[in-house]
């Protein structure tokens, strides 16, 4: 891994392309990291207006999935020079041979530095490539440091969060809509998950507590269950089975506003964006997607 320092200024982009364009006669591919989608659609969209006949894609979460995969296909086939991503490139996907990996700004932890740069060189006995490149004397820092730890197999280590009793209390009303009444005897399955390894049995009582709506003397809770006569436990109303099914573990957010060239069926779709942005635009107002400037 090599760290270099790029000078501050409005031309950052431009030194961030020519010093990619600096390592075309080594590798055949170069895939190009930065911190935020933002960053990717910025140097992509420079990489086309000032070097149209340069072969290179962009990949991130607000790119329709075909886009994406498109993207991936050609990263396979090696039509592409370079791919501009943000985190979405970093796991999970085949993308064939890659001969460098570069980060725009530090990557952070050192485990998700490797993680990057263990993109580049996937074959037999080619050694993996990365440079970091950084615009202020403290990123200089924190590449220095990171780098310095990846290449010692300094890695972060992980540690159990220990007991989260909202993440508990999601399991003892899964297992409520699958039928289960005995939730108590759920502590010694419980223990032997590392997290609630010193689960106490106080803990638990005091989570189905709170489902039922008694916890103290907070009775804002709507309960989610109720205590039979027998000493066991039920869904405190039959509705609720399907509002858990659905809304159990789930992260809410936001719809997203589609963006298409025309407003026809057969038009493209390029991608989604946020809809408190989207809701700032005019007609005549322009923003990037795709590497590209697109106009309302």
């Amino acid at each position: 891994m090599i760290v270099e320092h790029l000078d501050e200024s409005d031309l950052f982009v431009e030194k961030v392309i020519s010093r990619i364009e600096m390592e075309f006669k080594i590798h055949q591919t170069i895939i190009v990291f930065t911190r935020t989608r933002a960053a990717t659609e910025k140097l992509a969209w420079h990489c086309r207006k000032t070097r149209p006949a340069l072969p290179i894609g962009i990949h991130h979460g607000s790119l329709t999935p075909e886009t994406r995969r498109e993207t991936e296909a050609r990263l396979r086939a090696g039509e592409l020079k370079v791919v501009f991503s943000s985190t979405s490139l970093e796991l999970g996907m085949d993308i064939g041979a890659v001969g460098l990996v570069v980060l725009v700004h530090p990557g952070g932890e050192v485990v998700r530095l490797l993680q990057r740069v263990g993109r580049s060189g996937r074959g037999p006995g080619i050694a993996r490539k990365g440079l970091i490149l950084t615009k202020n004397p403290a990123e200089l820092l924190e590449a220095t440091v990171t780098a310095t730890a990846g290449r010692e197999d300094s890695i972060e280590p992980l540690k159990p969060v220990g007991v989260c009793a909202d993440v508990l209390c999601q399991h003892l009303l899964a297992e409520a809509v699958l039928g289960r009444t005995e939730l108590e005897s759920l502590l010694v399955t419980a223990r032997r998950c590392a997290p609630f390894e010193k689960l106490e049995a106080d803990t638990l009582h005091q989570c189905l507590a709170y489902l039922r709506g008694e916890l103290g003397h907070y009775n804002g809770l709507t309960p989610r269950l109720r205590l039979l006569p027998n000493g066991r436990h039920a869904l405190a109303s039959p509705r609720l089975r399907y509002q858990i099914r659905q809304w159990l573990g789930a992260i809410s957010s936001p719809t997203l506003r589609r963006v298409s060239l025309g407003q026809d069926k057969e038009a493209r779709v390029l991608g989604e964006i946020d809809p408190a942005f989207a809701d700032l635009l005019r007609a005549g107002d322009r923003f990037l997607i795709e590497g590209r400037s697109v106009q309302v």
